[in-house]
């Protein structure tokens, strides 16, 4: 599961670890509540700017390539129409393609979602439904300067705005 993707979850996992850190050391309680606080305040300040640029797209669909997305289009309020993928780790055969193409055509579906190694077939999709590619990964890395999960979330909440129709 890609709870990573979802805010609300990673603030549950990293109190998690607080709580296990606190647990396996306890003379640095301070340290660890102090870290999780000044985290935790990162991350209220990123999801006024997140939701706020996502807002006007409530209730917007978009695809995906491999079943992924559910938990951020769940904390921003979007949904998942549909995989390219038919099932995890089974190739897409054309008449699944067309249904999905379709199925975009018809929902007026602006955004399709896969990794860069899928590039190619998102690419082929996206142009016969009148869609756009976002490229993501699935897990923040060092791409460029801009590095860590809140860079990561942030052009990841990017990319989405700058693609999704108005439902």
């Amino acid at each position: 599961p890609h709870y990573n993707l979802d805010p609300r979850r990673m603030r549950t996992a990293a109190r998690n670890v607080c709580a296990l850190l606190e647990r396996l050391d306890p003379p640095r309680t301070k340290d660890y509540r102090a870290r999780l606080a000044a985290w935790e305040k990162e991350l209220d300040r990123h999801l006024v700017v997140w939701k706020r640029k996502l807002a006007p797209f409530r209730g917007a669909q978009f695809l995906e390539y491999h079943n992924a997305w559910v938990y951020f289009a769940d904390a921003f309020e979007l949904k998942v129409a549909g995989q390219l993928e038919p099932a995890p780790g089974l190739a897409p055969t054309p008449t699944h393609l067309a249904k999905m193409i379709d199925l975009a055509k018809r929902e007026r579906i602006g955004l399709i979602v896969a990794r860069p190694q899928r590039a190619d077939l998102a690419r082929r999709v996206a142009r016969d439904a009148g869609a756009e590619v976002a490229l993501l990964q699935l897990g923040s890395s060092s791409e460029g300067s801009a590095k860590g999960w809140f860079a990561f979330m942030t052009r990841t909440v990017d990319a989405f705005a700058a693609r999704l129709r108005k439902p």
